[in-house]
């Protein structure tokens, strides 16, 4: 992967701590403050943010990357339903980057994208509604509606013009928060600010291997009883439809604790309760002249039932979605880039949400957005300071071909006559079990045993083998030499495994070498021992391969790119 495609991402990883840091800080403060239309504001100050971080830094793909990146943090959160923040906030994002990228970088092309953003929201927040209480609402509420206004003696304001009333009003948002952006970007590059905020780095992992069990046969599982649910319920008996939405409601209250909480809201059944008296005074009113109707009764009884079965339903799926599965595919080669991005983004959520003062915010965006702005630059810093993308990892488990796939490496990399520096290990075998390992130095061709399968004088037991002091100290002396060195080679480490986790073998040298970042290092580390070395040894955004599924080829690349 080129480095500047890990630069946009290391410059959107910024931008989404600064926006996640709002969502949380100014969202918590407008829900404690009971502000109205407090989302609609939310919205508004999340395009303003985007808007003059797009303006400063001028890459295309940035936004889309911050809003993606902003929106996985959002299903990392101990919130429970996130199904809907996640897919509004990268709604907004792609909003913002499709047409400033059709009409440009200027006033005009932020103020239509950033009110079509916000405008976005509300046609969320229906369709949200309609997937949460379906199509019948919809009748219930025009019903309403045609009753209101008809006592309010107005006929003739008709339901399209509410509708561009609504819509305007969140438009007029979104291009307040556009405009705001423009100003304070530029504002912000004309001014240096002496205010500084310290960056305390505490690298945290973003999805961590938790007990708590979580299931790929369940999250699949959930999706395929939400759309049989949504189905029973619109076209079977009543007495089915209770009995199918009680079982799913059930089943997921018992097995998921968050699904109960959101079930104790008051809130969500006196709005229940509301539509099911609605729909019971109003349902065909207008045909059938009825004051009160069984069947509007059943309809309202059907929109609790569907409404239930749909939010517990998003609560068991929100928790599947945090499954370490998720962490996996992001972890692949393509998308690694975006993990990282992550992890850096939610490592330095607590230094950035201290300069998220919401009253400051409101009251003066103009003068707090672009002392905001100015301390992008040093977070920018800070966290390429935390990027390893000079590392490549080989791992796998016993037997996987790792030793084989770094030697076609070390073949490809001859042919472009690129020097080769460190060691790697091969196998003694008597017939076909392994009898011991020799260390072969790559800049002298020197070999040294440095294990035996039986016991020896001056030798730890490592595993099966035991490994001599004498070998150590030979793989050292090889790294320390490489340390003291300032040639750019390829360096070579096979391998690092349970000895340097616990801190012994050439573990000192291995860190020593990772604090390079100009030089290409290529480790082999087994499978089971990637996550903890990852973590103990802080390497961040590393490329890493599995013999099984990668090709030499793009390893290969990698080392170029990382050389160049």
């Amino acid at each position: 992967m080129q480095k500047s495609t890990n630069n946009i991402w290391i410059k959107a990883a910024v931008m989404a701590s600064f926006w996640a840091s709002f969502e949380i800080i100014v969202g918590s403060f407008f829900h404690n403050m009971r502000i109205p239309f407090s989302g609609t504001i939310l919205a508004s100050m999340g395009v303003a943010i985007m808007v003059s971080f797009q303006y400063m830094w001028k890459q295309r793909g940035l936004i889309w990357r911050a809003g993606l990146i902003t929106a996985l943090l959002k299903a990392v959160s101990p919130s429970g339903i996130i199904i809907g923040p996640m897919v509004g906030i990268f709604t907004e994002a792609l909003f913002i980057e499709f047409f400033t990228l059709l009409l440009g970088r200027n006033l005009i092309s932020y103020i239509i994208a950033g009110g079509l953003a916000v405008f976005s929201a509300l046609l969320h927040k229906v369709v949200m509604m309609l997937i949460i209480y379906g199509w019948d609402l919809v009748k219930v509420l025009d019903d309403f509606y045609q009753f209101l206004v008809k006592k309010a003696g107005i006929e003739n304001l008709s339901v399209f013009w509410l509708i561009i009333l609504v819509s305007s009003v969140y438009f007029i948002a979104g291009a307040i928060g556009g405009t705001i952006g423009y100003f304070v970007a530029k504002k912000a590059i004309k001014i240096q600010s002496n205010e500084k905020i310290d960056i305390d780095f505490n690298h945290k992992k973003v999805i961590k291997n938790e007990n708590e069990e979580y299931s790929l046969f369940f999250l699949t599982l959930h999706l395929v009883l939400l759309i049989t649910g949504i189905f029973v319920i619109n076209y079977s008996p009543l007495w089915l439809s209770t009995l199918v939405s009680l079982t799913y409601i059930f089943f997921v209250v018992k097995y998921y604790d968050k699904a109960v909480f959101h079930l104790r809201k008051k809130k969500f059944w006196l709005q229940l309760l509301a539509i099911t008296f609605i729909s019971s005074l109003f349902w065909n009113k207008f045909t059938s002249g009825d004051i009160f109707s069984i069947e509007g009764i059943i309809v309202g009884y059907k929109i609790t039932l569907r409404a239930a079965m749909m939010i517990v339903g998003f609560s068991a799926l929100s928790v599947e979605l945090k499954n370490p599965f998720v962490k996996n595919l992001l972890y692949n080669k393509g998308l690694r880039n975006l993990y990282w991005a992550m992890e850096l983004s939610f490592s330095s959520l607590p230094s950035v949400m201290k300069i998220a003062n919401p009253e400051k915010s409101i009251r003066s965006p103009l003068e707090f957005f672009p002392l905001m702005l100015n301390q992008a630059d040093k977070l920018l810093t800070t966290f390429e300071d935390q990027i390893n993308s000079n590392v490549i990892i080989i791992t796998g488990d016993t037997q996987s071909g790792k030793t084989n796939f770094l030697s076609k490496i070390q073949i490809s990399l001859q042919e472009k006559t690129i020097v080769q520096v460190g060691f790697i290990a091969d196998s003694l075998y008597e017939g076909e079990q392994i009898k011991g390992h020799i260390l072969k130095d790559l800049s002298t061709d020197k070999s040294f045993r440095i294990s035996y399968r039986e016991p020896k004088e001056n030798a730890q037991k490592v595993g099966r083998f035991f490994l001599l002091n004498k070998g150590l100290e030979f793989g050292k002396n090889i790294l320390q030499r490489i340390i003291h060195s300032n040639r750019k080679d390829v360096i070579i480490v096979d391998e690092v495994g349970r000895l340097e986790l616990d801190g012994k073998g050439w573990s000192l040298e291995v860190k020593e070498l990772l604090k390079d970042k100009s030089r290409p290092i290529i480790l082999i580390v087994r499978g089971k021992y990637l996550d903890e070395f990852v973590e103990k040894f802080q390497v961040n955004s590393p490329y890493i391969f599995y013999p099984e599924r990668d090709k030499v080829k793009d390893a290969v690349s990698a080392v170029i790119n990382i050389k160049d």
